[in-house]
């Protein structure tokens, strides 16, 4: 673990802080300013610091020319309602209730993205033949739209990085 002061002085040269959440964030800038006050300064530039998150939705909005076509989660959340609602209606399967059903389609997502998993549908139980058609009419519509899915994003910023096509810093 890097200590204060440390951190204080590595943000001084300029050098961006990741932090896990916003209020780890905000905590690390309101000691960079009391420290800033403490050395008698009345004037001082914002120190670089950014939850990972924040950090990887600004990189890829960099990569694609602004951030537009980036969904926020709430936007990206409203997307699979809709997806799943459809889908039950569809079914005619109105046993889930619609908004954890959603937050655990998006949790799978997400993981199957960040670790580049797929399965066969075809050997799959119900629910998960379920979930692979919500997963299938969401890709579909991302690439309809021309939407970044904020899931994906980290995986394409890394994927920039490794090839040279977006700096680091």
């Amino acid at each position: 673990m890097i200590s204060r002061n440390r951190l204080i002085e590595t943000l001084r040269t300029g050098t961006l802080a990741l932090t896990a959440t916003n209020r780890l964030a905000r905590q690390i800038v309101a000691d960079y300013d009391q420290a800033m006050i403490d050395a008698g300064l009345t004037a001082w530039r914002r120190p670089p610091v950014q939850t990972l998150e924040a950090w990887h939705a600004d990189a890829a909005a960099k990569l694609y020319g602004g951030d537009a076509r980036l969904l926020s989660q709430q936007q990206a959340s409203c997307v699979w309602e809709e997806i799943v609602r459809d889908d039950l209606q569809m079914q005619q399967h109105d046993l889930l209730l619609v908004q954890p059903t959603v937050k655990k389609a998006r949790q799978a997502y997400r993981l199957l993205c960040d670790y580049g998993a797929t399965f066969d549908p075809s050997v799959s139980s119900e629910d998960q033949r379920a979930y692979w058609r919500w997963h299938q009419a969401w890709e579909q519509h991302l690439q309809e739209k021309g939407w970044l899915d904020p899931a994906t994003t980290l995986r394409l910023v890394v994927d920039a990085i490794e090839a040279g096509t977006l700096a680091v810093g």
